[in-house]
């Protein structure tokens, strides 16, 4: 939470996993900034599109039950 978007995706670049979701989370995350320290006010069809990105970011991210169970399995 106190981390700049640099930062951030400085962090996220050291995830392996997190490939897929680094250009988005980018763009994302820039957007956002835009929004809140420049007042950029975005069109709707903008904020539309940027709820479905973070949607889309959460999704991906969400660990799935068979990646859990691939754990368990190795931790028995």
């Amino acid at each position: 939470m106190e981390l700049t978007t640099s930062e951030q995706m400085q962090q996220l670049k050291r995830v392996p996993s997190a490939e897929n979701i680094l250009s988005s989370t980018n763009e994302f995350l820039n957007n956002a900034d835009l929004v809140k320290f420049a007042k950029f006010i975005p069109l709707p069809s903008v904020n539309e599109a940027m709820m479905k990105q973070a949607k889309e970011i959460v999704n991906s991210t969400i660990l799935k039950e068979t990646t859990l169970v691939e754990e368990e399995v190795q931790n028995v």
